[in-house]
């Protein structure tokens, strides 16, 4: 037997899920308890049947972001930053890269990426 970590959210799925199955819920009442329409809940009761609990997990979790930066992005803009803007803060630093690099970031994506760097 595995163990399947869920999300409070899925947690909640899985109830619902049981009870359309068993019979105590209609699938439109229960898309009406989730917040989704009835195709969708169509859809997690055959990932339900299919596999599982495990059907209901994200299959995203534990992958990175589609929308982060690529690696050698980010190692050019570290190098940019520690190279002239070493003694800056990241919202300075973040500001001279728009101004003089043409470099638009957040301040929060400069300063994790600074944490990061050392």
């Amino acid at each position: 037997m595995s163990v399947i970590t869920m999300s409070t959210q899925e947690l909640s799925r899985l109830q619902v899920i049981h009870d359309v199955l068993h019979k105590r819920l209609k699938q439109k009442d229960g898309a009406q308890i989730l917040g989704i329409c009835t195709r969708q809940i169509q859809r997690l009761i055959s990932a339900y049947t299919a596999n599982g609990p495990e059907g209901l997990v994200s299959a995203k979790r534990g992958k990175p972001s589609n929308h982060r930066y690529p690696e050698h992005y980010r190692e050019y803009v570290l190098h940019l930053v520690s190279q002239h803007y070493g003694d800056f803060g990241p919202t300075l630093a973040a500001e001279k890269l728009a101004e003089l690099h043409d470099l638009q970031f957040s301040v929060g994506t400069i300063r994790q990426w600074m944490i990061q760097g050392g």
